[in-house]
């Protein structure tokens, strides 16, 4: 790690034994933490080709994500639009959300960053999925 890293570390309070390294896999691709703060948490989504995560809405926390490689299609409330490789999109606190991988060959990366009270997996609300999760 770098300098500059153990000095912001230090400045903002944050314990760098708390990140987590695992890969949490799930129907449509997988999920990894790549740090996780009282106050916010930041994840790489990886949504396999022709997938899609549930349309959910979080009580506790807004998400922003950025599209790192692929494409697909974001759901935020009522609006759906194409989501391209570096597009950005807000979802604010209690907005039903979905992310869908539309391509048939390439993987949809994403950056999500958590912002909020709570980044408990319990704090998802799901309203409609493809796995059969309540």
């Amino acid at each position: 790690m770098s300098d500059i890293s153990l000095e912001f570390d230090s400045r903002k309070n944050i314990d760098i034994n708390i990140l987590n390294h695992e890969i949490i896999s799930r129907p449509w691709g997988f999920y990894k933490t790549s740090l996780l703060t009282p106050f916010y948490q930041s994840k790489i989504l990886c949504i396999n080709p022709g997938q899609a995560i549930s349309l959910q809405s979080h009580n506790h926390r807004e998400e922003h994500w950025v599209n790192i490689k692929g494409s697909g299609r974001v759901v935020v409330d009522d609006d759906e639009n194409k989501f391209l490789q570096g597009d950005y999109v807000h979802i604010p606190k209690k907005s039903k959300h979905r992310l869908i991988n539309d391509s048939k060959k390439e993987k949809l990366i994403v950056n999500e960053v958590q912002l909020g009270e709570s980044f408990d997996e319990a704090d998802i609300v799901r309203y409609q999925d493809n796995y059969g999760r309540n």
